[in-house]
């Protein structure tokens, strides 16, 4: 009430109870007029009376003096930030409310929730919308290797708690490979919490202002690039043949079978030949053959990516989970291969009226036969059978721009890492005409007493 008082205060007289009308007046002369102020409890009307006199003596002494609701530490810090602005934007023209009340919107519009969530419903949210997105599950199942160490570390943490140093010591206890793929989650987890692709924000306000991770991710340190040879790739599939029927383990069915001796069983042992064949002809990276049959399925003949009529394979953005799409009637394809080599076709036309089915490899003896192989040759076992498809390709087929789009990498790439291998021709020239009457008559594949057309 008092700041509301314009003009200079002359007197203010004692303040005294009015009985006709029930209220405590007080009456206060201010720039030669005379006014009343009333109150109906004494303590506000002598409340207001040394107030009054406050003022008048401030106003005698060339004092201005408010009243407010912040403390002096409070107020230090209004007059340091108004001081800055000057000194900051020389803004001796402009009126210093207007400069502090523009400084405190340019804040609230760039500076995220102080109170954002905790990592751990961040993480939560950043799975919902990738898999809104529409990642594969096992790309979401990537990202939780991820987060099951990290959220050991950090669940206790709001997201904006996280500093670059804490997320560095966290990497120093994994290895380097695992340091790179971890570090690339993290940089996307880190940048949906500023505002990439988040929709679950209050009142549009980000949870952190930066992503913490932006340091240099330092590529692998590339291997060297070993190719199988034919003779390499055929002994890979004589131990897939060789190996005992007792190590797998059969349902009932199958036991059914076996015992009433109607049918030579070696179905696991076609199915783990099957695989190799399919991986090196398809030129396909093992992610995305676990991909292939855990969204299409195991059977071939009823895999909607498998198009046998048209020849090709298709990668869609339902088994891939990322990359460039290309609208094809309902699907998102992005990429093709095609057209499927005849030798490649036998195989595949063979799976298909004996039942064999495409299946990922056991965790626990994962391409053992290959493993073998490898350290009998000393080979770097790692990737080697993509190495080994690429490689076979361009040599058979010599156009290095088909060969990149049937598996799915660069021009480029190709270029730098394959084109200087110093592989036979005739390695390849003699893989795409191993069909599967060649390896009935080599005695891979066992039990089929009639070639296959």
């Amino acid at each position: 009430m008092v700041d509301k008082i314009d003009g200079l205060i002359e007197e203010v007289a004692n303040p005294y109870f009015n009985e006709k009308y029930g209220y405590f007046i007080c009456r206060i002369k201010v720039s030669g007029k005379w006014r009343s102020l009333w109150r109906r409890k004494e303590t506000s009307i002598n409340t207001l009376f040394n107030q009054l006199n406050k003022r008048r003596e401030e106003q005698r002494l060339d004092l201005n003096s408010k009243i407010t609701h912040l403390n002096r530490d409070e107020l230090k810090e209004c007059e340091r930030s108004i001081e800055i602005l000057k000194n900051s934007y020389e803004c001796e023209n402009i009126p210093t409310h207007i400069v502090l009340r523009d400084a405190v919107d340019y804040f609230i519009k760039n500076t995220p929730s102080l109170k954002p969530p905790f990592v751990e419903e961040c993480a939560e949210l950043f799975v919902k919308q990738r898999r809104e997105f529409g990642l594969a599950e096992i790309t979401l199942e990537h990202y939780g290797y991820f987060f099951e160490p990290f959220l050991d570390e950090f669940r206790s943490l709001r997201i904006n708690e996280i500093q670059r140093s804490m997320l560095v010591d966290f990497l120093e206890d994994f290895g380097d490979n695992r340091k790179q793929s971890m570090t690339i989650q993290m940089k996307a987890f880190f940048n949906f919490c500023a505002g990439k692709n988040n929709p679950y924000f209050n009142h549009n306000r980000r949870w952190i202002s930066e992503s913490p991770v932006n340091w240099y991710i330092r590529p692998k340190k590339r291997l060297k690039t070993d190719v199988l040879n034919y003779d390499q790739i055929i002994d890979v599939l004589k131990i897939c043949s060789e190996t005992p029927l007792q190590n797998f383990k059969l349902n009932q069915n199958d036991i059914d079978k076996l015992k009433n001796g109607n049918v030579v069983y070696r179905r696991y042992n076609d199915e783990k030949i099957l695989y190799y064949v399919f991986r090196i002809f398809g030129c396909m990276r093992y992610s995305e053959f676990l991909r292939l049959v855990e969204v299409g399925g195991y059977d071939i003949s009823k895999n909607e990516f498998i198009d046998l009529e048209r020849e090709r394979i298709v990668f869609t953005n339902d088994m891939v989970g990322k990359g460039n799409q290309t609208k094809i009637r309902n699907d998102y394809v992005v990429r093709e291969f095609k057209p499927i080599h005849p030798t490649f076709m036998s195989w595949l036309k063979w799976a298909v009226k004996y039942g064999i089915q495409l299946r990922p490899q056991n965790k626990q003896q994962k391409e053992i036969e290959l493993i073998n192989v490898c350290k009998m040759n000393g080979l770097t076992k790692q990737n080697i059978l993509r190495h080994t498809a690429i490689t076979f390709h361009v040599q058979k087929f010599s156009r290095i721009t088909d060969t990149a789009n049937n598996a799915g990498t660069s021009y480029k790439m190709i270029e730098k890492h394959y084109l200087s291998l110093t592989n036979k021709i005739e390695d390849s020239i003699k893989w795409y005409e191993f069909d599967v009457n060649k390896a009935i008559q080599m005695n891979i594949l066992k039990g089929y007493s009639k070639l296959i057309c």
